[in-house]
Protein backbone atom coordinates (compact mmCIF):
# COMPACT_ATOMS: atom_id res chain seq x y z
CA UNK A 1 0.00 0.00 0.00
CA UNK A 2 2.83 2.41 0.86
CA UNK A 3 4.54 1.70 -2.47
CA UNK A 4 1.32 2.36 -4.34
CA UNK A 5 0.81 5.65 -2.50
CA UNK A 6 4.43 6.64 -3.20
CA UNK A 7 4.01 5.79 -6.88
CA UNK A 8 0.86 7.91 -7.15
CA UNK A 9 2.53 10.85 -5.40
CA UNK A 10 5.49 10.57 -7.75
CA UNK A 11 3.22 10.50 -10.80
CA UNK A 12 1.23 13.48 -9.53
CA UNK A 13 4.20 15.61 -8.43
CA UNK A 14 6.53 15.12 -11.43
CA UNK A 15 4.43 17.32 -13.76
CA UNK A 16 4.27 20.05 -11.08
CA UNK A 17 8.06 19.97 -10.64
CA UNK A 18 8.53 20.17 -14.42
CA UNK A 19 6.56 23.41 -14.77
CA UNK A 20 8.72 26.42 -15.59
CA UNK A 21 9.36 29.01 -12.93
CA UNK A 22 7.01 32.00 -13.16
CA UNK A 23 10.08 34.26 -12.98
CA UNK A 24 12.67 34.16 -15.73
CA UNK A 25 16.23 33.67 -14.50
CA UNK A 26 18.02 37.00 -14.49
CA UNK A 27 21.33 35.70 -15.81
CA UNK A 28 19.86 33.76 -18.75
CA UNK A 29 19.30 35.28 -22.19
CA UNK A 30 15.52 35.51 -22.63
CA UNK A 31 14.30 34.15 -25.96
CA UNK A 32 10.83 34.34 -27.48
CA UNK A 33 10.08 31.81 -30.23
CA UNK A 34 7.09 32.26 -32.54
CA UNK A 35 5.83 31.75 -36.06
CA UNK A 36 3.40 33.85 -38.06
CA UNK A 37 -0.12 32.50 -38.44
CA UNK A 38 -1.33 31.48 -41.87
CA UNK A 39 -3.05 34.20 -43.93
CA UNK A 40 -6.67 34.47 -42.88
CA UNK A 41 -5.81 32.27 -39.88
CA UNK A 42 -6.51 29.15 -41.93
CA UNK A 43 -4.54 26.04 -41.10
CA UNK A 44 -2.33 24.64 -43.85
CA UNK A 45 0.54 22.16 -43.97
CA UNK A 46 3.19 24.91 -44.00
CA UNK A 47 1.74 26.40 -40.82
CA UNK A 48 1.66 23.00 -39.12
CA UNK A 49 5.28 22.38 -40.15
CA UNK A 50 6.41 25.76 -38.81
CA UNK A 51 4.52 25.21 -35.55
CA UNK A 52 6.19 21.82 -35.10
CA UNK A 53 9.63 23.37 -35.65
CA UNK A 54 8.68 26.18 -33.25
CA UNK A 55 7.94 23.59 -30.53
CA UNK A 56 11.23 21.80 -31.27
CA UNK A 57 13.14 25.09 -31.08
CA UNK A 58 11.46 26.09 -27.81
CA UNK A 59 12.29 22.72 -26.24
CA UNK A 60 15.93 22.98 -27.36
CA UNK A 61 16.29 26.49 -25.91
CA UNK A 62 14.59 25.88 -22.56
CA UNK A 63 16.43 26.96 -19.45
CA UNK A 64 19.62 24.93 -18.97
CA UNK A 65 22.80 25.44 -17.06
CA UNK A 66 25.97 25.49 -19.07
CA UNK A 67 29.14 23.61 -18.15
CA UNK A 68 30.42 26.41 -15.88
CA UNK A 69 27.18 26.66 -13.87
CA UNK A 70 25.97 29.77 -15.69
CA UNK A 71 22.78 29.95 -17.70
CA UNK A 72 22.56 30.42 -21.43
CA UNK A 73 18.98 30.74 -22.68
CA UNK A 74 15.46 30.62 -21.32
CA UNK A 75 12.25 30.75 -23.34
CA UNK A 76 9.85 33.53 -22.30
CA UNK A 77 6.28 33.84 -23.57
CA UNK A 78 6.15 37.65 -23.53
CA UNK A 79 7.70 38.99 -26.71
CA UNK A 80 8.36 42.41 -25.14
CA UNK A 81 10.53 40.82 -22.41
CA UNK A 82 12.71 38.87 -24.84
CA UNK A 83 16.34 39.75 -25.40
CA UNK A 84 16.20 37.74 -28.64
CA UNK A 85 13.15 37.06 -30.81
CA UNK A 86 13.15 34.00 -33.06
CA UNK A 87 10.59 33.64 -35.84
CA UNK A 88 10.36 30.26 -37.57
CA UNK A 89 10.06 31.28 -41.22
CA UNK A 90 9.91 27.98 -43.13
CA UNK A 91 11.17 24.45 -43.53
CA UNK A 92 12.53 22.98 -46.74
CA UNK A 93 14.57 20.21 -48.31
CA UNK A 94 17.89 20.43 -50.12
CA UNK A 95 17.44 19.80 -53.85
CA UNK A 96 20.87 18.14 -54.13
CA UNK A 97 20.32 15.79 -51.17
CA UNK A 98 16.67 14.72 -50.71
CA UNK A 99 17.37 13.50 -47.15
CA UNK A 100 18.77 16.87 -46.01
CA UNK A 101 16.29 19.21 -44.31
CA UNK A 102 16.54 22.80 -43.09
CA UNK A 103 14.67 25.05 -40.65
CA UNK A 104 14.93 28.79 -41.42
CA UNK A 105 14.70 31.16 -38.45
CA UNK A 106 14.91 34.96 -38.25
CA UNK A 107 16.82 36.03 -35.14
CA UNK A 108 16.28 39.63 -34.04
CA UNK A 109 17.24 41.89 -31.14
CA UNK A 110 16.64 45.58 -30.62
CA UNK A 111 19.29 46.53 -33.19
CA UNK A 112 20.30 43.35 -35.02
CA UNK A 113 18.61 40.84 -37.32
CA UNK A 114 19.84 37.83 -39.29
CA UNK A 115 18.59 34.53 -40.67
CA UNK A 116 19.80 31.28 -39.17
CA UNK A 117 19.45 27.97 -40.96
CA UNK A 118 19.43 24.78 -38.91
CA UNK A 119 20.27 21.69 -40.97
CA UNK A 120 20.18 17.93 -40.70
CA UNK A 121 21.37 15.42 -43.31
CA UNK A 122 19.10 12.58 -42.17
CA UNK A 123 15.60 13.97 -42.67
CA UNK A 124 15.14 14.78 -38.97
CA UNK A 125 13.27 18.08 -38.46
CA UNK A 126 13.91 18.06 -34.70
CA UNK A 127 17.66 17.71 -35.29
CA UNK A 128 17.52 20.65 -37.73
CA UNK A 129 15.74 22.76 -35.08
CA UNK A 130 18.35 21.64 -32.52
CA UNK A 131 21.08 22.81 -34.91
CA UNK A 132 19.40 26.22 -35.18
CA UNK A 133 19.08 26.37 -31.37
CA UNK A 134 22.79 25.59 -30.97
CA UNK A 135 23.64 28.45 -33.34
CA UNK A 136 21.41 30.82 -31.36
CA UNK A 137 22.92 29.67 -28.07
CA UNK A 138 26.50 30.18 -29.33
CA UNK A 139 25.62 33.65 -30.62
CA UNK A 140 23.90 34.52 -27.31
CA UNK A 141 26.98 33.47 -25.33
CA UNK A 142 29.26 35.60 -27.54
CA UNK A 143 26.93 38.62 -27.19
CA UNK A 144 25.72 38.04 -23.63
CA UNK A 145 27.03 41.26 -22.08
CA UNK A 146 25.53 43.45 -24.81
CA UNK A 147 22.17 41.65 -24.58
CA UNK A 148 22.05 42.01 -20.78
CA UNK A 149 23.03 45.70 -21.06
CA UNK A 150 20.17 46.25 -23.54
CA UNK A 151 17.77 44.53 -21.11
CA UNK A 152 18.92 46.77 -18.24
CA UNK A 153 18.47 49.83 -20.47
CA UNK A 154 14.92 48.68 -21.29
CA UNK A 155 14.24 48.14 -17.58
CA UNK A 156 12.41 44.87 -18.30
CA UNK A 157 11.78 42.40 -15.50
CA UNK A 158 9.60 39.29 -15.44
CA UNK A 159 6.35 39.34 -13.47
Amino acid sequence: MTRLLGLWLTVLLIPVAALPSPKAHQNAIWVNVFTAPAPGHFIDLDTLDREESMRHLRAALEYRQNFFGGHTTEVVQERELADVRLEVLRRDRDRRNPEAVAVHVRMATADFSTEIVGRDDHEDWKAAADDAANQVRRWAVMNREKLLAQRRARGKKPD
